[in-house]
């Protein structure tokens, strides 16, 4: 699975040395995860970015491993009602393989048991992938948020899509109406 620099390189390479598992995100990681965000998106988090959620108290970090590799991670942010998904990818090569569902199963779990009800998350427009995968997760597309992301290249603003999974909608996901309302609800209350 790992070439001589410890990298996963191809799909030949991507059999499993132990079934995958998720545990916290540690600093020895942050290598494998730059590399990860680097060949999954066009405008990568930087290593600023991760060190600047370390330092947040409401975020968390995870990754999934097979025990010789980080395959993939998430990192999301708590708050009082919902959990907001912040970042997640999954190694190229080691896609389709229901990692990202794997991951995601472990955040709706977070919502029972946290008394949570929500989960959301900001994907860009551009990423159709993202787009199809939320979908396929049973998340709705609730609002487009005009200038949420920022391209560094082209030093302009990029449109994301909000997409939520609910508890108060047997699963399914809020509405737009009811997501709107949790999020006014929140900003009237003086939440983030």
């Amino acid at each position: 699975m790992t070439s001589t620099n410890n990298k996963l390189t191809r799909p030949a390479e991507a059999a499993q040395t132990s079934p995958p598992h998720i545990r916290w995100m540690i600093r020895r990681d942050i290598e494998e995860v730059l590399e990860i965000e680097q060949l999954g998106f066009d405008d990568p988090w930087m290593k600023s970015d991760f060190v600047a959620c370390v330092r947040q108290r409401n975020f968390r970090r995870m990754v999934i491993e097979d025990g010789r590799d980080v395959l993939g991670f998430m990192i999301y942010e708590l708050h009082q009602s919902r959990i907001t998904l912040l970042n997640l990818a999954v190694h190229p090569c080691c896609r389709r393989r229901g990692l990202g569902k794997q991951m995601i199963e472990q955040l709706k779990e977070k919502l029972t048991t946290q008394r949570r009800r929500e989960l959301r998350t900001v994907v860009q427009e551009k990423n159709l992938d993202g787009h199809l995968f939320f979908h396929a997760m049973g998340f709705r597309a609730v609002a487009v948020v005009p200038g949420f992301f920022e391209d560094y290249r082209d030093l302009k603003a990029v449109t994301g899509y909000e997409f939520v999974w609910g508890l108060g909608d047997r699963g399914r996901g809020l509405g737009i109406r009811e997501a709107q309302a949790e999020t006014d609800g929140e900003m009237e209350g003086g939440g983030k």
